[in-house]
């Protein structure tokens, strides 16, 4: 039998389902980069290959449907080396594949606004950082998180320009080292923080000094460089002199024309469409749950059990036409379940059009908007033992919507006796604002430590004079401190 490009999508669908699953059962063990890697070649900024994959199922004739279904798989595949690699996993798709797009991302490349843009990898070293003053550096945050294989680092930090910018400038030069394996840990600072920014690069090391405030050794290291005026540097204009801005030529402009009018083959009944946005938002809503800052573990296994094998089930539905679509989002909701079943009926009234199938969805979210609605989420009690898991600290208003000196932590919680609870363990995110100082220490994601105090509200810490939470000695301790709150964790060498 000849390669399916229809067939290898729903085999692609199915195992991004089924990966983000088994990255997601155990708190210990979660993975959100494997998550992001399921996720983003669905739905890649400013697109979406979930809609074109289930019109393809429904178009017929079948031919039709065949080359939709060829041409998705090979725009999924050519955004860059990663989602090839990702695509060509699968045999059947690796044969319907051309090569691999000539991406390299310590190569400077164009922005949308015509500028030359820094390389998005860079090594740490004198030539990344010569534009730039790290004996004056700003640290704006810290961010250690455990994941499988050991504990991953990122650095943020502001440097001074040793360049002219020719225009009004309205954003500091934003860095961060990124380390990966990180081996040692001690860093104590916060709002303000700042000195020398050193580094020490051997065979399978390096070490990164924070001036006064501490250093982080691990197995690699990369330089982002987030600096929006880097073009008007030296190294800028001398890179813009090897890049020069390439013309549009006229076949791409006519591809950019069709990709604009998506010319596909649409099905007369546009129930398709639907099942499609309830996938696209699926995992739009694993991708989200399994961010940072969320606490949203089992609504990412909840979407995960309703929409397993949703690719092989789109081709069945597609052979009945639109009352298998019909049909196979009737048995996504049941599945659902009371803790669902409003993001059914919110995602089904946003997305049904006009025509008969969006009046169906319309009628269908109607219904299901009238259920009782489910209890609120009640969040697992934080027992006498907890793994520290994720530690970010921002001092600085960088994130949108977050307040500068914000602290998330997030914890694995070993399951309770009793009361049907699954056998993973769960995950619990606590958000500090106020956080002034941080101190990490060697030791802090070791095995489980001893919770003692915890005064709770809403299952959220109270920054009080009486505040205290403390897991030690293994892990460590956290505390805030008076009016001016302290987040501090002490390692297996303080204990």
């Amino acid at each position: 039998m000849p390669p399916s490009a229809l067939r290898a999508l729903a085999e692609l669908l199915d195992r991004s389902f089924a990966r983000i699953a088994d990255a997601a059962v155990d708190a210990r063990t979660l993975d959100r980069q494997l998550i992001r890697r399921e996720t983003d070649p669905w739905h890649p900024v400013g697109e979406d290959h979930t809609r074109p994959f289930f019109t393809a199922a429904a178009a017929r004739p079948a031919p039709a449907g065949e080359w939709l279904a060829r041409r998705t798989l090979r725009r999924m595949a050519g955004f860059d080396g990663d989602q090839h690699a990702w695509a060509s996993e699968l045999p059947d798709a690796a044969g319907l594949l051309g090569p691999a797009p000539a991406v390299d991302p310590t190569i400077p490349e164009r922005g949308w606004d015509g500028e030359l843009q820094p390389p998005a990898v860079q090594a740490l070293g004198r030539a990344a950082l010569a534009p730039y003053d790290p004996a004056a550096a700003r640290f704006t945050g810290l961010s250690l998180e455990s994941v499988p294989g050991g504990v991953d680092a990122s650095l943020g930090l502001v440097l001074p320009r040793r360049y002219a910018v020719n225009e009004p400038v309205r954003q500091p030069a934003r860095m961060a080292v990124r380390l990966t394996g990180v081996t040692e840990s001690a860093f104590e600072g916060g709002l303000g923080s700042s000195g020398e920014l050193g580094w020490s690069t051997d065979e399978g090391r390096t070490e990164v000094l924070t001036g006064g405030h501490g250093r982080l050794v691990a197995e690699r290291s990369e330089f982002r460089n987030g600096d929006w005026y880097w073009h008007h540097s030296e190294e800028g204009l001398a890179a813009a002199l090897l890049h020069p801005p390439v013309p549009e030529g006229r076949s791409e402009r006519r591809r950019r024309r069709t990709d604009r009018t998506e010319r596909w083959p649409l099905p007369p009944d546009r129930s398709s469409h639907l099942a499609a946005a309830l996938v696209r938002q699926a995992l739009a809503k694993a991708s989200l749950g399994a961010s940072t800052d969320r606490n949203d573990q089992r609504a990412v296994l909840d979407v995960c059990r309703v929409f397993q094998g949703a690719g092989t089930d789109a081709l069945a539905a597609g052979r009945l036409g639109g009352k298998g679509f019909r049909a196979l989002i009737h048995r996504w909701v049941e599945l659902g379940g009371d803790s669902l079943v409003n993001w059914f009926a919110n995602v089904l009234h946003v997305n049904s059009g006009t025509g008969p199938a969006g009046a169906w969805g319309r009628r269908l979210a109607l219904d299901l908007s009238r259920r009782p609605w489910p209890t609120a989420f009640d969040l697992p009690a934080l027992p006498p033992a907890a793994a520290l898991r994720l530690l970010t600290a921002d001092f600085e208003e960088i994130r949108l919507h977050r307040q500068p000196g914000t602290a998330v932590l997030q914890f694995a919680l070993p399951p309770q006796d009793g009361g049907g609870r699954r056998e993973g363990w769960d995950l619990l995110t606590e958000v500090v604002e106020g956080i002034t100082h941080l101190r990490v220490t060697p030791g802090a994601f070791a095995e489980p430590g001893r919770v003692d105090r915890l005064r709770r509200r809403r299952h959220a810490l109270e920054c009080g004079s009486d505040l205290s939470v403390s897991w030690h000695p293994r892990t460590g301790l956290m505390r805030t401190v008076g009016r001016e709150p302290e987040v501090r964790l002490v390692g297996r060498s303080d204990a």
